[in-house]
């Protein structure tokens, strides 16, 4: 393919966010402060009028009440760009999103058909365990 890049790095990309909510540790260590953050700045800072032009009161007060990163996504995330729900976002928005988690997954093998196989530059992918 014909693209603009040589090589790339990618720090903390989302690899595959359908398991997100499932961090205990994340959710209860750095979650709750980045989704204040997220709120802050969604709701009430310089984006809040055209996000809450967008979903409906019962959306915006979910949000408000929001205690995780998966809160922001499921009530504004998904809400505001047209996803079914927010597993349909995480597996639209996740490099591994489209691998079959009950198969693939399991037997490591993953399909050449996925999303993953269609990376054409050499990349460096760097992540915490969290």
């Amino acid at each position: 393919p014909d693209i603009a890049l040589d090589a790339a790095i990618a720090i903390s990309g989302g690899l595959d966010t359908r398991f997100q909510a499932d961090f205990g540790r994340a959710q209860r260590l750095f979650q709750p402060i980045v989704t204040v953050a997220l709120r802050d700045d969604f709701v009430l800072g310089k984006w809040g009028e055209r996000v809450r032009a967008r979903l409906t009161r019962e959306q915006v007060r979910s949000l408000m009440r929001g205690t995780h990163i998966t809160d922001i996504d499921r009530e504004c995330v998904v809400n505001y760009n047209g996803f079914r729900d927010v597993e349909h976002y995480y597996a639209e928005m996740s490099l591994l999103g489209d691998v079959r988690v009950d198969e693939e997954y399991a037997s490591g093998k993953i399909l050449p058909q996925r999303r993953v196989h269609n990376v054409s530059i050499p990349t460096v992918i760097v992540h915490a365990l969290d």
